[in-house]
C-alpha cells in the first residue's frame, strides 16, 4: 500500500486573513511532508500569489508554481525530476479534463504516483481534486448538471475512467458539492458506473 497523504479539497478562495478555512488544511499538508517544499501545479493559472501564501502563512521553506501545459512539457524527464524535489504536490483547479488528457501516461503522472508511494504528500482543489480518486469525471464533453445526471446517467456529459490516478480505490470525488448542488450528480455518477461496468463504488463530495 502507498504510504502518502493525501487532502482532497473542495474548492473555494483561499485567503491570507486571518482564519481563512485555507490555512489549517493547507498547514497541515506541509507538516506532512520531509523537506516541506510545495510544488504547484496547473494547466494554465500560474501566479506568485499561492507561493506567497504557502511560504508566508502555511509553514513551506519554498513554494513554485509549475505550468504545464502540453504533453510534451508534462512527459519532460527535467518536468519530473523538478517535481521530485518536493515533497507537496499540490494540483490547482481549472478543468480536469486538461489535467486527465495532457498528463495522462507521461512522467508528470508519473510523478504524482511516485511521490506518494514514497510518503510525499498530494492536493487537490475543484478540478485538481476531481482527478485524485480511482474513478474520474474527466468533463470531457464538458460540465454536467444533477437534474442530467438523475434523468438519465448514461447522458452524453457523463464521461468517466479510471485510468489515471489511483489514490482511493474504489472511490470517486466530487467538488463544489453544497455550494452546486450536485448530491445528484455524484448518484448519478455512481449509477452509471454500476449500470456499465457491473461494480459498485462510493462516492465523496466535498
Amino acid at each position: 500500500f502507498a504510504q502518502g497523504s493525501l487532502l482532497i479539497i473542495g474548492g473555494g478562495s483561499e485567503s491570507m486573513d486571518e482564519g481563512a478555512w485555507s490555512t489549517d488544511p493547507y498547514s497541515w499538508a506541509v507538516n506532512q511532508s520531509a523537506n516541506k517544499k510545495v510544488a504547484l501545479i496547473s494547466f494554465s493559472q500560474a501566479s506568485d500569489w499561492m507561493q506567497n501564501y504557502f511560504t508566508g502563512h502555511c509553514g513551506a521553506v519554498a513554494a513554485k508554481d509549475f505550468k504545464i501545459n502540453s504533453q510534451s512539457l508534462a512527459n519532460s524527464q527535467s518536468t519530473y525530476d523538478s517535481l521530485m524535489a518536493y515533497d507537496v504536490l499540490f494540483l490547482k483547479g481549472g478543468d480536469q479534463w486538461n489535467y486527465y488528457a495532457t498528463y495522462q501516461n507521461t512522467l508528470t503522472q508519473q510523478a504524482l504516483q511516485d511521490k506518494f508511494d514514497e510518503g510525499g504528500v498530494i492536493c487537490g482543489t475543484s478540478a485538481g481534486l476531481a482527478v485524485m480518486s480511482e474513478v474520474i469525471f474527466t468533463a470531457q464533453n464538458g460540465t454536467v448538471y444533477p437534474d442530467e445526471c438523475i434523468e438519465n446517467p448514461n447522458n452524453q456529459y457523463v464521461s468517466l475512467e479510471n485510468d489515471f490516478l489511483d489514490f482511493f480505490t474504489g472511490y470517486i470525488f466530487d467538488s463544489h458539492f453544497t455550494h452546486r448542488g450536485r448530491a445528484g450528480r455524484l448518484m448519478g455518477f455512481l449509477a452509471h458506473w454500476k449500470l456499465n461496468h457491473n461494480a459498485m463504488i462510493d462516492g465523496i463530495g466535498i
